[in-house]
């Protein structure tokens, strides 16, 4: 993680430094193993930064996989950076199966798989409502509600656990670093297997195969279920993009077929 933050604050120019730093280093780097392959990116702005979009494409060109959140102001509109050409644009939904949100709230069932909304999320969160955006450059989905998370107490954190807190937050901040973690598992798992990088071509086709999509509802996707059947409608929806990533399957598809309706079951991964 790298703090782009000056007093508390963020700006583009410190997101393009720190970018610019990455690039740095990945061309300096001495073995490719220790090299930075996944940038997550939580945050945005709607304003277009040409400087931005070059610190971008100097990363992909690299061969970065590049992470971002599609925005909270629920509309048809993808904030940049996630809407710069080669950036995997992030969407959240809801996730609380249970029926019970974190703070012992009782969640409407109903709603799990489904975008959010601000029209869903003012029932919950009052004044505080918000929606993930969306748009034909969407790519997926994933968690952004009701998301359990460590935060620290105060600045200038030094590694002390009593500097630590439990917060309960929301966004499309918190979803976008979650289907980093799934490229992250698969970018390795294909480097186990296959003895050699995968190109993130082939990191983002494991994803987009195995994601969970349903076209009965453009704004909602079937839940994975681990060894379940699977939705495999390879369809990009404007509300979920390719939908919601399986990080079981997407894992298991360098080991073999992922398991479910659409194939065989693949080979034992550990």
């Amino acid at each position: 993680m790298i703090d782009i933050t000056d007093s508390g604050y963020y700006s583009m120019s410190n997101l393009e430094s720190a970018l610019d730093w990455i690039h740095e280093f990945n061309t300096k780097s001495n073995d490719d193993r220790y090299d930075m392959d996944i940038v997550s990116i939580s945050l945005l702005t709607y304003l277009y930064d040409e400087d931005l979009e070059s610190s971008i494409k100097n990363l992909i060109d690299q061969g970065c996989i590049i992470v971002a959140s599609s925005g909270n102001d629920d509309k048809n509109k993808i904030a940049y950076p996630a809407a710069f050409d080669g950036v995997i644009a992030v969407g959240a939904i809801f996730d609380d199966p249970d029926g019970y949100l974190t703070d012992g709230t009782r969640f409407d069932t109903a709603y799990t798989g489904h975008r959010v909304t601000k029209s869903i999320t003012s029932y919950y969160r009052g004044n505080a409502a918000w929606g993930s955006n969306y748009g034909s450059n969407l790519d997926f989905v994933a968690p952004g509600f009701d998301i359990e998370a460590i935060s620290y107490r105060n600045e200038g954190y030094q590694g002390s656990s009593s500097d630590i807190r439990y917060v309960i937050v929301d966004g499309t901040s918190y979803a976008a670093p979650i289907i980093a973690g799934v490229a992250a598992l698969v970018w390795y798992t294909y480097y186990k297997v296959l003895d050699r990088f995968p190109t993130p071509d082939e990191v983002y086709d494991a994803l987009k195969y195995t994601a969970e999509n349903d076209p009965s509802d453009p704004e909602k996707v079937p839940i994975p279920i681990l060894n379940g059947e699977r939705y495999s409608y390879i369809i990009h929806q404007v509300y979920v993009g390719y939908g919601v990533v399986d990080a079981y399957d997407a894992v298991r598809m360098y080991y073999g077929s992922p398991t479910g309706s659409s194939g065989s079951s693949g080979s034992t991964i550990f």
